[in-house]
């Protein structure tokens, strides 16, 4: 099946790897303190934004996104516990049905956000080992995003519940997959 992904510095026939950055060990810590409570989740939260805002001060705010670490925490957390059958979100890779929705998500997420997109940012068309797969809604998956921003995480967490059962804003829809990719072909820049 063919779909699409946004990416950098890929080369035609390139196999993607999931969870290339190794992101996984800045989400398990909030995992594993949802398994313990829900207390000890916010402790953990609290203790990110105080973290976040040193790293800040220190002018290293690329690495101190803790919403977004809690955030994948507490999606994984619902993932396991409630809908075991669902993609991970952390070992996954993510695509999109259509070159349009690319382009809407990189202007989304880089050009009116003000961050400053990598020069080898492209669209690349992807040959992918799935036939069956389920598309989730990211707005919804945004949505949390700005509750833990604010510390709400009761809303954040009912934000997963939506998210992995299907329901959806129709916004940009994500395919979340595992399975072998491979680049068939880099079809240029987003915008």
């Amino acid at each position: 099946m063919i779909v699409y992904h946004i990416g950098e510095n890929l080369e035609v026939g390139t196999e993607l790897i999931c969870n290339f950055k190794k992101n996984d060990s800045l989400i398990l810590p909030f995992i594993s303190s949802l398994e313990t409570s829900l207390d000890s989740f916010k402790q953990l939260h609290n203790t990110s934004m105080y973290i976040r805002a040193v790293m800040r001060k220190s002018k290293l705010r690329e690495w101190s996104n803790c919403a977004k670490w809690a955030t994948e925490g507490i999606f994984e957390f619902i993932r396991r516990n409630e809908f075991r059958n669902a993609e991970s979100r952390i070992n996954t890779n993510f695509y999109y049905d259509n070159i349009e929705l690319c382009k809407r998500l990189y202007k989304i997420d880089y050009v009116d956000s003000g961050d400053d997109p990598d020069e080898n940012m492209s669209i690349f068309e992807i040959e992918l080992d799935e036939f069956e797969f389920k598309k989730y809604d990211m707005s919804i998956y945004d949505d949390a995003y700005e509750f833990m921003e604010n510390s709400e995480i009761e809303k954040a967490i009912d934000c997963a519940r939506k998210y992995y059962s299907g329901e959806s804003n129709k916004s940009i829809m994500e395919i979340l997959s595992s399975k072998r990719a491979v680049v068939k072909s880099k079809l240029g820049k987003p915008i």
